[in-house]
């Protein structure tokens, strides 16, 4: 006998596929160097993560490492 699950209060999966459309509409038709910049403005607020962040970056003057695939 099933019986049915309760109404979910917060879908993470619904807000995920969400919030990852909008960031692509936002940046679909922007050139690299606009691309750079945006991802440069979407530093994370929360400590842990803006260290991670920082650390993740190229040091000035360097370019990052561009993956082979």
């Amino acid at each position: 006998m099933k019986t049915e699950a309760p109404a979910k209060e917060f879908d993470c999966v619904r807000f995920m596929r969400e919030a990852r459309t909008q960031i692509d509409e936002e940046i679909k038709d922007l050139p690299w160097p606009e691309l750079r910049q945006w991802l440069d403005s979407q530093r994370p607020t929360d400590p842990h993560l803006a260290a991670l962040w920082d650390e993740a970056k190229p040091p000035a003057g360097r370019k990052a490492a561009r993956s082979r695939s």
